[in-house]
């Protein structure tokens, strides 16, 4: 979400700040599809090793 919308990384910061950095940018409505593009795509395998 950070590279579509021309951010940079933010790597030293926290969500929140990033959080605020998007929704500053976005359009709710743009902002709230992109986020559940981006959890419907996450790869949900990385916490079976967790059990």
């Amino acid at each position: 979400m950070l590279d579509a919308n021309h951010l940079p990384k933010y790597r030293q910061k926290s969500r929140a700040f990033i959080a605020d950095q998007l929704i500053k940018r976005m359009d709710e409505d743009s902002l709230g599809k992109a986020v559940s593009d981006e959890l419907f795509e996450r790869d949900y395998t990385v916490f079976d090793d967790l059990e």
